[in-house]
Formats: C-alpha cells, sequence, structure tokens
C-alpha cells in the first residue's frame, strides 16, 4: 500500500508538470492569464506625480524623426534640450550596442551625457576607457578618490568626453 502511494505521488510529480506546460500553450489559457495580467496591472497603478516626466518613443515621435533606431545625434539633441530646464534626474533607457556609423555622433551624445552628470542630472558619467566609450556610475566614480591626477587617464577621458583642451591657454 504505501509503495503505491509513492509511486502515485511520483507519477503525478513527473506528470503534473507537463500536463501543465501543455495546457499553458493553449490560445485560451494564453488570453486568460493576459486578462488576469491586465487587470492586475490596472489594480496596482498609481498616479505618476507631476513632476515627473516620460519621454517616450511613440508614433509621432517616429512620424518626426523617422525610423527606430535613432542616431546618437538626435540622443544628443535631447539631452542638450533638457538641460535649460535642469532635470533632477535623466535615465536614458537604451541599448546603443554598435558603433555609430559616424563617430562624431558617438561624440556628441557622450559629450552631452557628460556634461548633464556634470550638472548632477544623471547618475552616471560617460567617458573613454582603452579607446572605448563606458558608463560609470557617479558614486563609483567618485567614491574613493579625494584628487584627480591632471596627468592620469581619468582625468584625460573627461576632457576627452567633453570636448576640453587639455591645457587652457
Amino acid at each position: 500500500m504505501r509503495t503505491r502511494l509513492v509511486i502515485e505521488r511520483l507519477l503525478m510529480a513527473l506528470l503534473l508538470p507537463i500536463a501543465m506546460l501543455g495546457l499553458a500553450q493553449r490560445p485560451i489559457v494564453t488570453q486568460i492569464d493576459a486578462s488576469i495580467h491586465d487587470r492586475m496591472l490596472r489594480l496596482a497603478s498609481h498616479t505618476a506625480t507631476p513632476d515627473i516626466m516620460i519621454i517616450a518613443i511613440d508614433e509621432r515621435s517616429l512620424g518626426e524623426l523617422g525610423r527606430w533606431p535613432w542616431s546618437r545625434e538626435t540622443h544628443a539633441r535631447l539631452l542638450e534640450r533638457l538641460a535649460p530646464h535642469a532635470p533632477r534626474a535623466v535615465l536614458l533607457d537604451l541599448f546603443l550596442t554598435e558603433p555609430s556609423i559616424n563617430p562624431r555622433d558617438d561624440e556628441r551624445l557622450a559629450q552631452a551625457a557628460v556634461h548633464a552628470a556634470m550638472a548632477g542630472r544623471t547618475a552616471m558619467v560617460v567617458g573613454r576607457w582603452h579607446g572605448r566609450f563606458v558608463h560609470i556610475p557617479i558614486p563609483v566614480a567618485t567614491g574613493s578618490r579625494n584628487q584627480v591626477d591632471p596627468n592620469g587617464d581619468l582625468w584625460m577621458s573627461v576632457l576627452e568626453a567633453t570636448g576640453q583642451p587639455e591645457r587652457l591657454s
């Protein structure tokens, strides 16, 4: 009797997940799941505070600026247009995995992001390290260093990323 009970439970443990996977692929189950998910999102949503602005990529933006992906120059212009409004933070949720066709666009975006970070409008610094642009969280960049070597890699990458001359005349 005990062996039969163990075998039944093992079979249930093995077959139940297979049955659930089979059911999960049914269109009606997928529709029910999506409907429940949508209702849960509505219940959990709340009104955003008026001091938060989301600049989204929507159909209107695509119509005005062209198909996605946009050039880094376009993103740089966005940061430059935001700067006079002194936002407390800017989050760019982008994957820029390939170099731009025009390297100047990469440099312009990096400079706009660095200037925004230097003004306290982002939580990261963009710089060049070993010939590549990198994103460094500000606490990491400033956490353990009290002074900057004016001939070191860090300062040279800041000068390069911001387009400043090496020596002021």
